[in-house]
């Protein structure tokens, strides 16, 4: 049967739809001569995805590359014989996306995202805990934020010069939040990690394409609050198995590899929360 198979040694089908991003490049093989010994003609019906295809007849495989050029729904790909220009059933769908992108870095929208991409677990990591409970925690690290800039006496964060939210993540020179103390300024092995990730939920060719796109889509809504804020009292969070916060803090829920803490029940009631 004629399918297309992704340019891999393992050769898995393609889907009969498939998400690409603008400016992805998506190089697929087809096997198989047709009735006339020659390789099958490949067409796009729309501009925004362009084929481009290098034939040999010498050869029963051929691969294609699928340019994505602008985004838009739907682009029918379709197979015909080369001499009798005749249909074949084989077909394909390509939908074209805009790619993701961060906000601008000196913005509170860009900090939290950056940060977000810094702290939560990855896609490919091991023990990933899957989309639904990572964005929880994500949902929840904006709120310990948001309760330290309300915390009337939010010195105890580590002496933050305002309640703002760069100031409030840059407190202690990175004591708070690691490697975000002199933010803008982010190590090279921090801003590597957030360009493979956003390079793997802008890449339709990435075997974890759709978790990774999902992945940062989360994290933006989180960054720009177009998700519902969750009502809590977590005032801090360490990675799973980092040790004890200790000092003022008492242990809360672990979600999505983290462990999110509370503060002690005087403490809250000194500062008139009950």
């Amino acid at each position: 049967m004629l399918v297309f198979k992704r340019n891999t040694r393992e050769g898995q089908p393609v889907p009969g739809q498939i998400t690409l991003v603008v400016g992805n490049s998506f190089v697929v093989k087809l096997v198989g001569l047709g009735p006339d010994k020659k390789h099958y003609v490949i067409k796009s019906d729309s501009p925004c995805v362009e084929v481009q295809q290098k034939a040999d007849d010498r050869f029963q495989e051929q691969a294609i590359r699928f340019k994505a050029n602008m985004a838009c729904q739907g682009a029918r790909i379709t197979v015909y014989e080369k001499t009798s220009g005749d249909r074949t059933p084989l077909e394909l769908k390509i939908n074209v996306l805009e790619p993701l992108v961060l906000p601008p870095e000196n913005t509170d929208e860009g900090l939290l995202a950056r940060l977000l991409l810094s702290e939560v677990v990855q896609p490919s990591a091991p023990g990933y805990p899957g989309a639904e409970e990572t964005f929880l925690s994500m949902q929840l690290m904006r709120q310990v934020l948001e309760n330290r800039m309300s915390f009337p006496k939010f010195s105890i964060f580590s002496n933050p010069s305002s309640r703002s939210m760069l100031a409030i993540i840059t407190a202690g020179g990175g004591n708070e939040f690691d490697g975000f103390g002199a933010y803008p300024r982010l190590s090279s092995e921090k801003i590597g990690s957030f360009n493979v990730t956003l390079r793997n939920a802008n890449d339709g060719s990435h075997m974890k394409f759709e978790a990774y796109r999902q992945h940062v889509k989360n994290i933006l809504d989180v960054a720009n609050g177009r998700v519902p804020k969750i009502p809590g009292r977590n005032y801090g969070w360490r990675t799973v198995g980092a040790g004890p916060a200790g000092g003022s803090y008492v242990p809360g829920p672990i979600v999505g590899g983290q462990q999110f803490n509370t503060l002690r029940d005087d403490v809250l009631k000194e500062n008139g929360i009950k």
